[in-house]
């Protein structure tokens, strides 16, 4: 092997390596990849359901319901269209 491979592989290996133990420690010290982290903690509570008027909880209800079976009704339809497609 010639000079320059034999410190340029081992420090290319030793650099990945640090790279690892460094994003695995940013990653444990400022989570990003799950909602239930500490930075999204505030988000995640009631605080702005219990701030709307009695009201508005039954409309904002009302409406995810509507939405729900919406979602619902066109997953049957598509599903039976796929299925009269290639089960004819």
């Amino acid at each position: 092997m010639s000079e320059p491979v034999r410190w340029v592989i081992p420090a290319i290996l030793i650099v990945a390596v640090l790279g690892v133990a460094f994003q695995l420690w940013w990653e444990r010290r400022h989570p990003s990849s799950y909602p239930g982290s500490r930075e999204h903690a505030g988000d995640l509570g009631l605080a702005w359901w219990r701030s709307l008027s009695t009201e508005r909880q039954a409309a904002v209800d009302r409406a995810a319901i509507e939405h729900a079976e919406e979602s619902a009704r066109l997953a049957v339809q598509r599903a039976v269209e796929i299925n009269a497609a290639y089960h004819p």
